[in-house]
This record gives C-alpha cells, structure tokens and sequence, in this order.
C-alpha cells in the first residue's frame, strides 16, 4: 500500500492576538490612570484670607512640619543651604529675574522657612512669595 506523503509545514504560533490583547490593556491602563501634581512632602499650609496668584515659571519650594525640604517635588537629600543651593541652581527654571513660592507647613520650623529665603535672596531672587491655604 502507498500512502500519500504530504509534506509537513511547521507549526507556527499566530501572535496576532496577543499583540491585540497588549494593545487593549496599554489603553485600558492609559485611560484609567490619573496624574496628581503632588509633592512627596505632607504639607498643611497656613490658613489665609486672600491668595495671591503663582506663576507658572516660578520655583516651587515646600517645607513640611519635619523641616524637610522639597524642590519641584523633589526632596533634597539633606536641609543644608549649600544643598538647597545647588539644587535651585541646577534646576531647568532657574532664573534670578523669576519667583520663587514657598509652601510651608504651618508647623514647620521657622529656621528651615529663613533658610529657604535666605538662599533665594543669596541667589539674586527678588520675589519669594510665600503660599497659605484659602479653605476656611
């Protein structure tokens, strides 16, 4: 007897609709996601009557009741001015013609406050603006 000899083709995996699968989930999760500006410090600010409007191209600096020191939402290894400094200098907004607003805890200590406005003043900062909260 003679069998018919069908040449085998190799298996092959289709991923198609795994690559489908992937596509929809890297949706699913870009959709979903929510994006806060929030700082790595907590911060209960000062209450206050009137706000006054911060600037965009501004410096932000916060201070929590710890007297940790936060630049941009980045916390300085360390509270020391020469730190605080170097990090304003290398940060991409610096310039000594801007702002600088400081969002300081309403227990944080007053020493790591002066700090922060003492080396803004060092680097040639003008307006340092300091931040409360309006909610009463």
């Amino acid at each position: 007897m003679k069998f018919a000899n069908h040449a085998r083709q190799p298996l092959q995996l289709n991923l198609t609709p795994l690559i489908d699968v992937v596509f929809l989930l890297l949706i699913f999760f870009m959709v979903t996601t929510t994006f806060n500006k929030d700082t790595q410090l907590q911060i209960d600010l000062p209450k206050v009557a009137t706000q006054q409007l911060s600037d965009s191209e501004a410096i932000q600096v916060f201070v929590n009741r710890q007297g940790q020191i936060a630049l941009e939402n980045e916390l300085l290894l360390n509270t020391s001015a020469l730190t605080l400094t170097d990090a304003i200098k290398a940060h991409a907004k610096y310039n000594p013609q801007g702002k600088v607003i400081l969002s300081a805890d309403a227990q944080a200590p007053h020493q790591m406050v002066v700090r922060v406005m003492d080396v803004a003043a060092q680097l040639g900062y003008q307006q340092v603006q300091i931040r409360g909260d309006l909610s009463n």
